[in-house]
């Protein structure tokens, strides 16, 4: 008789030529590392913006308020000049605008907003009392900044910062300084290179400067800029936006400027800020193709035979999990999955010997169950069963006719839900039912009265007990 001898391949050696296919995981890492150092790079740019905002937002406080100083100082020379001696005045408000490269003109205005003496020719006489927000003077605090528009006098975008003068409790007036924001590169201390930007913001969320544009058109940007809609309430914001004029998206972070209401922003294109990471990633993602194709192609041929004996003990698996457990597993190729399909063949043949011992155990049971029910049928005892929740589940025939209560009548409902234990009694019965639920008694005999359907009172004796 001629015997062929199964030729097993050991899956290690099967494994062996598929260890170029650790590469793959091993790309998969340096994937993960790279989109590591994608989302770091952003990361640190918006933290850097913010930065940045809070540098500009500083700077531009600090001058604006020096110019408010300044104001003050010279709201209390002016106050005290001689009344009429409007050259005198004027050369003063000259001499002060001369001392702030960012100012075009200064104005001492009475408190009806009349300006009185200034640096600029032609302003003295006008009143600010009919241009809007000048009501605004009376209640606002020791100083104030005006949102951007094109000045009554000087016909060109200006701020003003608005200083209140006083005098033993009383309005004296106001120093108005007519700023240009287009020179306030100068001081912010922030340069952007490689499309960056830095932006000023004034409260309706217009840009008053931009370091890419010194022609800012002064429309709001809050519809598209939810991070400015945060700082000009108060709070630090970065994240990306996108610039409807060019749809670029931006890194940007904005930082309010206190006592102003404005908010300070810088911002950067995300292609330039992660310029290094994109070029990295592309050549890192050639090689990695290349590689992976070499892998999957050696691959291919090294599993072909692991995946056909594999196949087979899934088909053997799914019919274990049918209940045929007459089926046999036949693997030919890895020895390892041939010692694996031995051992289903194994189980199968236990399984089955298993299902026949449960099958005559329930047999069994199930005879032994309806000796015990014919018993409980004919015995002249009532049998009462109920479960935890004192719900009734079984109710003998001598218990219909001891209590005059059908099985169809009480069996579903819970025992104290029937009124047939006599008031006198029921204490005796909730101290035999706490004895067994607590455990002291899982077994008792409780002698007490009970009432039949039709109002008898009959005397019982109960033998209880826990199953």
């Amino acid at each position: 008789m001629n015997q062929t001898k199964r030729r097993s391949v050991s899956i290690r050696q099967v494994l062996g030529s598929l260890l170029l296919a650790v590469i793959i995981p091993t790309l998969l890492l340096a994937g993960v590392a790279l989109q590591h150092w994608y989302v770091t790079q952003i990361r640190e740019e918006e933290n850097a913006n913010l930065e940045l905002a809070r540098m500009v937002s500083l700077n531009l406080h600090d001058h604006l308020e020096g110019i408010a100083n300044q104001e003050r100082m010279l709201g209390n020379a002016m106050h005290h000049l001689p009344p009429g001696d409007l050259s005198q005045a004027n050369a003063v408000m000259v001499h002060a605008r001369e001392s702030w490269p960012d100012v075009v003109a200064v104005h001492w205005v009475a408190p009806d907003g009349r300006i009185i003496a200034s640096s600029f020719d032609g302003a003295v006489g006008y009143s600010y009392a009919h241009d809007p927000g000048w009501d605004g003077t009376k209640t606002m605090g020791e100083w104030s900044v005006t949102n951007l528009r094109a000045g009554p006098i000087v016909k060109k975008p200006v701020v003003g910062v608005v200083t209140k003068i006083q005098h033993d409790g009383r309005l004296a007036g106001y120093v108005i300084a007519a700023v240009s924001p287009a020179g306030w590169g100068s001081f912010l201390g922030a340069h952007r290179t490689q499309g960056g930007s830095i932006t000023i913001f004034d409260s309706t969320g217009a840009p008053v400067y931009r370091s890419t544009d010194p022609h800012v058109t002064g429309t709001p940007e809050t519809k598209f800029d939810p991070l400015l809609v945060k700082a000009l309430a108060g709070k630090e914001s970065q994240g990306t936006i996108v610039w409807p004029s060019d749809r670029q998206k931006r890194i940007a972070a904005r930082a309010p400027i206190m006592d102003v209401g404005w908010a300070a922003g810088a911002s950067v294109p995300v292609a330039i800020a992660v310029k290094p990471v994109l070029h990295t990633s592309v050549a890192f993602g050639a090689f990695f193709l290349l590689l992976l194709g070499a892998a999957l192609a050696l691959s291919a041929l090294s599993v072909r035979r692991i995946y056909r004996d594999v196949n087979g003990l899934h088909a053997h698996a799914a019919a274990l999990a049918r209940g045929d457990f007459d089926h046999h597993a036949t693997v030919t190729g890895i020895s390892e999955l041939a010692d694996l399909a031995d051992s289903y063949n194994l189980m199968a043949l236990a399984r089955k010997s298993a299902e026949a011992a449960q099958e005559e155990s329930r047999a069994q049971l199930a005879e032994t169950s309806r000796r015990l029910r014919t018993m409980l049928d004919i015995t002249p005892l009532a049998v009462v069963e109920w479960d935890a929740d004192f719900v009734i589940t079984g109710w003998s025939g001598e218990a219909e006719d001891i209590f005059g209560y059908s099985a169809d009548e009480v069996v579903g409902r819970r025992i104290d839900s029937l009124d047939w234990i006599h008031p006198d009694d029921v204490h005796l019965v909730e101290a035999a039912m706490d004895d067994m639920l607590s455990g002291r008694t899982p077994s008792n005999v409780n002698r007490n009265r009970n009432i039949r359907k039709d109002g008898a009172v009959i005397h019982c004796e109960w033998y209880n007990s826990v199953l």
